[in-house]
């Protein structure tokens, strides 16, 4: 395969947003120098069977440009990561104090029917909005109702704390959509060089099977190490079972 069909087949696609990665990236890469070095020995064999030599010549390039913007794609997929667990810690803790919140107005206005039902309907809203919303809501009712709270014992400044916490419950998840419907630029560039160094490698691997293959010391090199052991994991593995 020449080194233009290689580059055809990668660059002049869109950049690619989901690539199943058979092998880790850091270990990838490694293979791929390992290869590169491995494989000039045999430079006189391969040229004769058709590799193109200058795919060898570019497996440098091609391993610095992955590694760069893998590692771009990591800060951006740990920024995501970030963004989703402070989610969960704040809607955890606000479903928490949601539940305390309506256990003091369900006990203060239990002769009051409007008011019980109103709190009965915010109670039983389990969504996202519902719960920003509620406790807005239940803030709200409590100033309209302070009186009648403290009577049972409840801190009025938990209603300033619940106004907050749904502003920033808004806030927050506001962030969490929008990271998770970005397009992502910098996962699909770590995609493309991904996908343009696996060609080269997969390219240089094929005609050195063929080569070398009744050379089983070198043609050793010419397949994936990862790959190889993943597959005895897997068949003995199966063999116990």
């Amino acid at each position: 395969m020449k080194k233009e069909n290689i580059q055809s087949k990668t660059k002049n696609q869109s950049m690619p947003k989901s690539v199943r990665l058979d092998i880790p990236v850091d270990i990838f890469v490694q293979e791929a120098i390992d290869l590169f070095y491995w494989c000039r020995t045999d430079k006189e064999v391969l040229s004769r069977a058709g590799l193109d030599w200058s795919l060898v010549e570019e497996l440098p390039e091609c391993v610095d440009s992955l590694v760069k913007r893998e590692a771009v794609w990591i800060s951006e997929f740990n920024s995501g990561k970030e963004i989703f667990r402070e989610w969960k810690n704040a809607d955890t803790g606000a479903r928490t104090f949601k539940k305390e919140l309506v256990s003091y107005f369900y006990h203060a206005f239990f002769n009051n029917k409007d008011i019980y039902s109103i709190v009965r309907r915010i109670s039983k809203d389990k969504t996202i909005a519902g719960l920003i919303q509620s406790l807005y809501e239940l803030a709200e009712l409590g100033e309209k109702h302070t009186e009648k709270l403290k009577h049972v014992g409840f801190d009025p400044h938990k209603l300033d704390e619940a106004r907050k916490m749904s502003t920033e419950l808004s806030r927050l998840y506001a962030r969490v959509v929008s990271f998770r419907n970005s397009e992502k630029p910098e996962m699909g560039l770590r995609n493309q060089s991904y996908l343009h160094l696996k060609a080269a490698v997969d390219e240089i691997r094929r005609v050195g099977k063929f080569a070398l293959r009744e050379n089983p010391e070198r043609l050793a090199g010419y397949s994936s190490d990862f790959l190889r052991k993943k597959k005895m994991k897997q068949k003995a593995k199966k063999n116990k079972s």
